[in-house]
């Protein structure tokens, strides 16, 4: 069975609710939550708030803002105005140079020429058991 509120048509499950010492069975929907029997017409099915705007009695942005200008003006406070939005713009700092010592390639030199080295006994190596083969 399908719901029978507006806009709804969310599936029908039965439940049973207990109350005390009495017990009801009813039908629950488990897109909306309306409860009660299938074929009655409940007050809550013109109040049809939890889908989207185009069902009778949705919350639109324009009936929430005259609603609370409503309770405003009951208390007797002034409407909230809501504050304009701002485009969010990245802060980007500068970057800083430091100055620092000169750096020392000495040790660099070193380790280049070891490298080398390596890389002439691995040729020789490999020389070697090219004669072999």
């Amino acid at each position: 069975m399908t719901c029978p509120r507006p806009g709804c048509n969310g599936l029908l499950v039965p439940e049973t609710v207990y109350d005390g010492n009495l017990a009801m069975d009813l039908h629950r929907c488990v897109s909306c939550g309306r409860m009660g029997k299938p074929d009655e017409r409940l007050q809550s099915d013109d109040l049809s708030h939890t889908k989207g705007h185009d069902m009778p009695g949705a919350w639109t942005p324009e009936r929430r803002a005259k609603f609370e200008a409503t309770i405003a003006a009951k208390k007797g406070q002034a409407p909230k105005q809501k504050p304009e939005q701002r485009a969010v713009v990245p802060v980007v700092q500068e970057a800083v140079m430091i100055e620092r010592e000169p750096m020392d390639f000495s040790a660099l030199d070193v380790v280049i020429e070891e490298t080398r080295k390596d890389l002439d006994a691995l040729e020789r190596t490999k020389e070697i058991l090219a004669r072999r083969s």
